[in-house]
């Protein structure tokens, strides 16, 4: 409701109005309010799917007149994980709004996937292959991992040499990766290797496991591009443990129902085409 009222510019209670007056006229309960949150009823969820293209339609027509007149504006609620957010996305954004200044952006990042069309996101960048049917979909590359450990930690336990020696070391890296076995899947010259290791350390934030890694907590899987610069040799805190990582896929997702709102269709467009810049410039995200 909190959310609703902010995006409709009104207050909370003259949204709870606005739907009991709906409630009231279709004679029917459309969302159900518990201590955990507000779900669509069978009812409400029915309505919503028959009626979104018609309101898309009408806020794309919208927004087209403000096109035609030379302006792209509107408010648009973006998701990313918190890397490649905070580290490509934002400045992207920014810049997009530089050219579209009466563009309001929502950018919420954190790792978890999102329910695009639930949570209102018309855009989004995920891992992997999206479940939603509703979205268009565009892969932006791929993911560079490799395994890493301080030096620190590699002169405690030896080097790392085999998959044998990896099983038997703390392993610090983050909920996705392993699977409920504890299986790290690895990739050599395009063979995939599964290999049962220890986790010491799970946590769903990048610079958490990157800090855990470079302390000498333990060995894990890690991002090039968030330890470029260590395994460069420009200051000391991580070497390869020498074996590499599973690349993972990057998507950029566009919720259907915005497809046709030029403010985030213009956004799309740009976002991919920085995306698959950076990936023609080598650049590790």
């Amino acid at each position: 409701m909190t959310g609703a009222a902010r995006d409709l510019g009104i207050s909370q209670p003259a949204v709870t109005k606005h739907l009991r007056n709906l409630e009231r006229h279709v004679n029917a309960r459309l969302l159900e309010r518990t201590t955990r949150g507000v779900r669509p009823t069978v009812h409400g969820s029915r309505l919503y799917e028959v009626s979104r293209n018609a309101l898309a339609s009408i806020e794309a027509a919208l927004e087209g007149v403000r096109h035609d007149m030379g302006e792209i504006e509107g408010t648009l609620r973006i998701h990313a994980p918190s890397c490649i957010g905070a580290q490509h996305l934002h400045g992207m954004v920014m810049k997009f709004q530089n050219e579209h200044p009466a563009v309001t952006v929502d950018l919420v990042l954190d790792n978890r996937h999102v329910d695009l069309v639930y949570e209102n996101f018309g855009l989004a960048v995920q891992y992997g292959q999206p479940e939603q049917q509703e979205l268009i979909i565009r892969s932006i590359g791929s993911i560079r991992r490799v395994l890493v450990a301080s030096p620190e930690y590699l002169k405690r336990v030896g080097p790392i040499d085999s998959l044998d020696r990896l099983s038997n070391v703390d392993m610090v890296t983050n909920t996705t990766i392993l699977s409920p076995q504890h299986t790290l899947t690895l990739c050599k010259d395009g063979a995939m290797t599964g290999v049962s290791v220890r986790p010491s350390l799970r946590t769903n934030n990048a610079q958490v496991m990157i800090n855990s890694l470079k302390s000498g907590h333990g060995a894990g899987p890690a991002q090039v591009i968030l330890v470029s610069e260590e395994l460069a040799g420009g200051t000391p805190g991580a070497y390869p443990a020498g074996v590499r990582g599973q690349a993972d896929g990057r998507i950029l997702d566009l919720s259907i129902d915005k497809i046709h709102a030029p403010c985030c269709a213009s956004l799309y467009r740009f976002c991919s085409s920085q995306l698959t810049q950076c990936r023609r410039n080598r650049l590790s995200f």
